[in-house]
């Protein structure tokens, strides 16, 4: 919250958070006095959880470089994502993310979900579907066969993925 606070002040730009029955605004116009431009007001929120609401001038880029200075250290913003390199992995377990392995639509967000891990990391991904007992062919086709056509089969290096084998029938001789 403080960055959010920060990024609205140095871009001249505007922020409020509402929680637990109060609400933090920051008034440029009311910049001089105490607290600067903050004001602190108790609120019946209607809800529960926290929204914030912040408005920036993108126009100037070195704004949140300056922005995430605290105690005169420049702090270096990132993702979860950021923190992988080529030579670690991600463990995704599959049920984490996805309830129903029956249809294409119900596949696509989880096939989004990879290729934003693809395209911002070198990470290794390894999808864990030990958990579930049945994937349809859509969801496959969905996921994986749409993955190999956007990125070619090598992405196959990169998407492990881990099935056990359960209850296999004796006619497959497994």
């Amino acid at each position: 919250m403080y960055g959010t606070i920060q990024l609205a002040e140095k871009s001249g730009g505007a922020a409020r958070i509402w929680s637990n029955g109060a609400s933090l605004s920051l008034d440029q116009q009311r910049s001089a006095g105490y607290g600067g431009g903050i004001r602190i007001e108790s609120q019946n929120i209607p809800y529960q959880g926290t929204v914030v609401a912040c408005s920036v001038d993108t126009s100037r880029p070195e704004i949140l470089r300056n922005a995430l200075v605290i105690k005169g250290h420049v702090r270096q913003p990132y993702g979860l994502l950021d923190k992988y390199d080529e030579d670690e992995s991600i463990d995704v377990t599959v049920t984490h993310h996805v309830t129903n392995f029956g249809s294409r639509r119900t596949a696509l967000p989880f096939r989004q979900f990879i290729e934003n891990i693809l395209n911002t990391t070198g990470a290794q991904i390894k999808c864990d579907f030990s958990d579930i007992p049945i994937v349809t062919s859509s969801f496959a086709d969905e996921v994986f066969g749409k993955l190999v056509v956007t990125y070619g089969v090598m992405v196959l290096q990169r998407v492990n993925i881990r099935v056990p084998l359960r209850r296999v029938p004796p006619a497959l001789g497994v």
